[in-house]
């Protein structure tokens, strides 16, 4: 048997870093895992035992069987002493602290045991490796397999690697791995081979081959180093996974998510155009009749100063009102950022009902019946008034349809679970049963000059800020909508 194939150290013991200083190490962590939890342990009790489960994972890796054992019962002397009720005793108060305890020790005897079992397999594969020299079962597996010598230079491939690389074993016998990696992945894979030799770290790597053909060829390179019998490193030793079909399926997946995103950033476009089209609408028809009317009345030669100063006022009022619409609705647009703060949900309705007073020029009486110790919500400011005012304008709109004697908006607010609610009532026609279950959907809409988005924009607001939206279901006379957005703790 050769003995320039052994895997990972050589027989004579284990690697360096665990005589002596990674058996050091590994005898101290569980000290270091004790002082940890005991300055954390107000903030982690009853969990006795959280930071040492991984003092008894990287114990065995740092100091072999004897620093993973060492580390085992140092842990559980520290955990049961220090954090196992009653504390500051070798005594226990119920049996689950004597289950967990045992558990912890079970854990942590399995663990190094099965740390060494690995690596004495480790050893037994590479002294069949070196014996066998790449016979029919080693020519045989999935995955390329592939040794270098301390400059790189391919000394043995098994036939999946050929198959992988497109290369006869003749061929790639003598080539450093290097010479068929491709050049945007040469520099990190030679950074980890160089720590590889001066280090004995093995690494891990996904890149790509470039075959004979010319092909990129995704691989997953696990390379190990290689010692012989008096601990000298000779090389390296590679498992090679194909992974090229991986790779093309993300490709895929990466794509299909562009195009998914492009298509959602064109439906937005679609939408916020519809949107300003629809807050420009109303305005711009209204400020097309007052002109009419002022220019009519100019045009009689006899104008009436007061109706003409009337219209032109009222023109000034729409356009006014069309630039804030737009300006507000942009900076919706521009709040990429879900900025929460906590917010008096009571005066943003009376900001949001001063708002409306001002755009609305229609006679309508308000009733609030406004909770005096609601506690403060915790949401975006812009969004949620943006919310508040879509819905009231609603109500306002509808109420102006229904020629009521009394129209009337009625504006309360309670806390619920975790939530304050508002609700927003008007004494309007209501809506159709038929037409209440698609009121959110958008582009549908119950008025002839909109595009029926508000709804559904309130809702994609108010539900980004934790909270929801619906409409009442009992019928009758007016709508009703409610708003839930969660308390600020």
């Amino acid at each position: 048997m050769s003995s320039s194939h052994l895997i990972q150290g050589p027989p004579a013991g284990p690697l360096p870093i665990q005589q002596p200083f990674g058996l050091t190490i590994a005898l101290l962590l569980p000290f270091a895992a004790a002082a940890t939890q005991w300055l954390l342990w107000q903030y982690i009790q009853p969990l006795a035992w959280l930071l040492f489960y991984p003092v008894i994972c990287f114990a065995p890796l740092l100091g072999g069987r004897r620093g993973g054992l060492g580390a085992t019962f140092i842990s559980a002397l520290c955990g049961w002493y220090l954090f196992v009720p009653p504390q500051l005793t070798w005594g226990f108060e119920h049996r689950s602290g004597l289950a967990s305890a045992l558990m912890f020790v079970v854990a942590g005897v399995a663990f190094s045991l099965y740390h060494q079992r690995f690596m004495h397999l480790q050893t037994l594969a590479a002294r069949a490796h070196g014996e066998q020299r790449f016979g029919a079962t080693y020519n045989q597996t999935l995955v390329g397999i592939a040794e270098t010598d301390s400059a790189g230079r391919l000394t043995t491939v098994n036939d999946r690697y050929c198959e992988i690389t497109g290369y006869p074993r003749e061929e790639l016998l003598g080539k450093r791995m290097h010479d068929i990696t491709h050049p945007d992945d040469l520099p990190r894979n030679i950074e980890l081979f160089e720590r590889m030799r001066e280090a004995n770290i093995p690494f891990m790597i996904e890149k790509r081959y470039l075959s004979k053909s010319g092909a990129e060829i995704w691989v997953n390179n696990s390379v190990s180093p290689l010692f012989d019998a008096n601990g000298r490193q000779t090389g390296g030793f590679a498992l090679v996974l194909d992974i090229t079909k991986r790779k093309r399926l993300e490709r895929e997946i990466r794509k299909q998510r562009r195009e998914q995103r492009e298509l959602l950033n064109r439906l937005i476009a679609s939408q916020t155009t519809s949107v300003i089209a629809d807050k420009l609408n109303q305005p711009l028809q209204a400020i097309t009749a007052y002109n009419e009317a002022a220019l009519r009345m100019m045009q009689a030669g006899n104008p009436n100063p007061e109706k003409l100063r009337h219209a032109i006022e009222t023109s000034e009022q729409q356009a006014r009102r069309a630039g804030y619409s737009i300006r507000n609705f942009l900076e919706t647009l521009n709040d990429h950022e879900l900025s929460a703060e906590p917010i008096d949900l009571n005066r943003e309705i009376h900001n949001a009902m001063a708002a409306i007073r001002v755009e609305y020029d229609f006679p309508f009486d308000t009733i609030l019946n406004l909770a005096a110790d609601l506690p403060l919500v915790l949401c975006n400011r812009i969004r949620l008034r943006k919310v508040l005012i879509n819905l009231l304008s609603n109500g306002i709109e509808a109420l102006q349809t229904a020629a009521s004697p009394c129209p009337a908006l009625i504006v309360s607010t309670c806390q619920g679970n975790g939530v304050a609610e508002a609700t927003i009532q008007d004494n309007g026609p209501g809506i159709a049963p038929q037409d209440r279950p698609h009121l959110f959907t958008p582009f549908f809409t119950t008025k002839a000059n909109s595009f029926g988005m508000g709804l559904s924009i309130s809702r994609f607001l108010i539900e980004s800020n934790g909270g929801q939206i619906w409409i009442d279901p009992a019928t009758g006379p007016g709508t009703t909508f409610h708003l839930t957005v969660p308390i600020a703790t």
